[in-house]
């Protein structure tokens, strides 16, 4: 009785809202003493302060342009500073320096543990695995490359450079079909460089108009747009109930699916056909290891199965495919925006390599400004903004602050290609300034393949593609803007890739190499 009447007393007090808000302030102010007494709290890095459950997502603005909220952020928290993505920390990192030394470290060479990773790639992979099997299959993967011949691609006598040079003849021979006319390059370089992994990992090329292949490159196309849209998903995963990101989050499994279903149907024509003692790709390197651990009863203990050669196909496919054709649809934007930096590269072409024959890898030591120019694409595009994010696998301190176990972390590339402190005028596109006394010199500063212990993996195959694509193409070609179509812009969709915008080109023929042949495709073996 006596509760109830000092209750009643309360509720119809004038001075309860005042008891409300003393109540308030106290809590409130407890929780910051305790914060600033803990001294995990004190150690923490510098950022803006979040929301409950959902952190600082509300606040990063739009989704194409993350990696520019990032560089602004940290104009005003330093190279270095965390942000609370829903119930999770992350650490963005825009200093070159800081990021080579933090992924030169083992305590930051894991992966996110992130929903995508848990349940649709299962951890499997190269990419998103960590730990012994990382190290195990990344070890392997870079065995099969350099057997294969991606390190050693100056001979012309080579057969992975005939592979890739008769890919390219398709190619090229493609676009002089279409001379002249207006034509978007995104799914033609998909079947360049779709064919040329695709070649290595599996022994197989599609013409470019084959259903199935431009099945499987539009499901892995639209994968990377949803995985975008998913993110959060990933550091709030009840966002799942939620019917639109529901949606999209089965959207997603179902395309890994699909993907998962066309690679099979190729490791099992590889797996048909394999003989013992010849190696011919990728797959069947995988398949004979796991028939010499079968052989020696360790199969079952090891990491070398059926999901994670999968998932290895896979990885190498996308990576292999996505960042170098992005390059490569920036390379072209570039030039048709940039013709004085055009017409350079087509005069040291012509005095180079003349018109007799196509570029090869031996004709890179000559040509100077084509190198350079290939360098500042690398540089203003950035496709990869923000990196592949890793991971800090237990509590650790960096320069003076603590890095929580589990924080994921990102390598803002994109803000240290365009630091005004490291690069003169960065947003003018000046191929000259990778040129000294005429010779091509790559600042410590330019990472475009990222840096440290998980740096990519391919990243000699794809310098390689990369420049006998472009050069072969400025060769035959002349690139420019379609008459009465406008200019298109440089600023990139923020995805998986940094993307440019929708727009095309026209492909005007020079001259033709004279050496030039019907493109062939052949497949060689080597000894197991």
């Amino acid at each position: 009785m006596f509760h109830s009447a000092i209750l009643s007393l309360i509720l119809e007090s004038a001075i309860t809202p005042y008891l409300i808000i003393l109540t308030s302030v106290f809590y409130i102010g407890r929780y910051m003493l305790v914060r600033q007494l803990d001294p995990k709290c004190r150690l923490r890095l510098p950022g803006p302060r979040g929301l409950p459950y959902v952190g600082s997502i509300p606040f990063l603005g739009s989704e194409n342009k993350l990696h520019l909220t990032f560089t602004k952020l940290a104009k005003k928290y330093g190279p270095i500073y965390r942000l609370s993505l829903g119930s999770s920390e992350a650490v963005i990192i825009s200093d070159p320096n800081l990021i080579k030394e933090a992924f030169r470290m083992d305590q930051f060479s894991a992966r996110p543990d992130m929903l995508f990773v848990k349940e649709i790639v299962s951890g499997n992979g190269i990419i998103l695995s960590e730990g012994d099997m990382w190290k195990e299959q990344r070890r392997f993967a870079l065995q099969q490359m350099r057997h294969l011949g991606m390190y050693r691609l100056a001979s012309e006598e080579d057969q992975l450079s005939q592979k890739i040079q008769s890919e390219i003849r398709y190619f090229t021979d493609t676009l002089e079909e279409r001379s002249g006319q207006p034509i978007g390059l995104d799914y033609l370089l998909g079947g360049v460089m779709g064919n040329i992994i695709c070649t290595i990992i599996c022994g197989k090329r599609f013409a470019y108009d084959d259903p199935t292949f431009l099945g499987c490159l539009s499901t892995m196309e639209e994968g990377f747009r949803l995985v975008k849209l998913s993110m959060g998903i990933n550091f709030m995963p009840f966002l799942r109930i939620i019917p639109m990101m529901n949606t999209v989050y089965l959207k997603i499994k179902d395309n890994n699916i699909a993907t998962k279903a066309f690679f099979r149907s190729l490791i099992k024509e590889r797996a048909d056909t394999i003989e013992v003692g010849k190696t011919r790709d990728f797959v069947d390197a995988y398949l004979h290891q796991i028939q010499r651990l079968q052989d020696a009863e360790k199969f079952e203990t090891s990491n070398f199965t059926d999901a994670q050669m999968m998932q290895c196909v896979i990885d190498l496919f996308s990576a292999g495919m996505e960042t170098t054709r992005t390059s490569l649809e920036w390379a072209f934007l570039y030039m048709a925006l940039h013709p004085e930096v055009q017409s350079q590269v087509q005069e040291e072409l012509d005095r180079v390599v003349g018109i007799e024959r196509v570029p090869s890898m031996d004709d890179l030591k000559e040509l100077p400004f084509t190198e350079a120019t290939i360098c500042e694409v690398l540089r203003a595009s950035s496709v990869v903004p923000l990196g592949n994010p890793h991971a800090a696998s237990e509590d650790t301190m960096f320069h003076g602050h603590l890095v929580p176990k589990g924080a994921t972390i990102f390598s803002n590339l994109w803000a240290v290609h365009n630091d005004e402190t490291l690069w003169h005028n960065p947003s003018e596109f000046n191929p000259s300034r990778f040129l000294v006394d005429g010779k091509v010199e790559r600042p410590p500063h330019f990472m475009p393949f990222s840096t440290g212990r998980r740096v990519c993996l391919g990243d000699h195959l794809a310098k390689a593609e990369i420049y006998l694509v472009f050069a072969s193409v400025l060769q035959r070609f002349q690139v420019s803007i379609p008459a009465g179509e406008s200019k298109p812009d440089c600023q990139g969709l923020f995805g998986m890739t940094l993307k440019p915008k929708a727009h095309r080109l026209s492909m005007t023929l020079r001259h033709k190499p004279k050496s030039v042949q019907p493109a062939t495709f052949t497949e060689p073996a080597r000894p197991a």
